[in-house]
């Protein structure tokens, strides 16, 4: 059985639950005000959610998935199980516009579907960097 070590400063998990949070939230088109409002906290509270800077209990979380008309494990899709010590996230909370729209299809698609895409957007990247 493998050894399971957590650092006191490791919210790496409620950083990546928070970002999707925003991510959500921005697509759905509601102000960070009514959510704290319909969950009965303040503004600042959630922007902390959003932030990773305040962990969300589960219960909490799938209040915010069902008000936000999605599912509970949205929030924790994708969610890297191996990151080296001192790794960054990748960054997804400030994604806005056609980024944001294009992830959120993606992410609807079967794996399937995915690796179509992934080899569409490869083919027309040349794989090489412009100049």
């Amino acid at each position: 059985m493998a050894e399971i070590f957590v650092s006191s400063n490791d919210n790496q998990m409620d950083r990546w639950v928070g970002a999707r949070l925003a991510l959500m939230r921005r697509h759905r088109n509601v102000a960070p005000d009514d959510i704290a409002e319909a969950f009965g906290v303040n503004t600042e509270t959630y922007r902390r959610w959003e932030r990773g800077e305040s962990a969300l209990t589960v219960r909490r979380l799938h209040q915010i998935a069902v008000y936000l008309n999605t599912k509970t494990s949205w929030f924790v899709d994708e969610f890297p199980n191996e990151l080296e010590s001192g790794e960054d996230m990748p960054v997804i909370s400030k994604m806005t516009g056609d980024s944001l729209e294009v992830i959120m299809a993606f992410n609807a698609l079967s794996t399937e579907r995915r690796g179509v895409v992934r080899k569409m957007i490869e083919t027309l990247g040349g794989g090489e960097e412009e100049a």
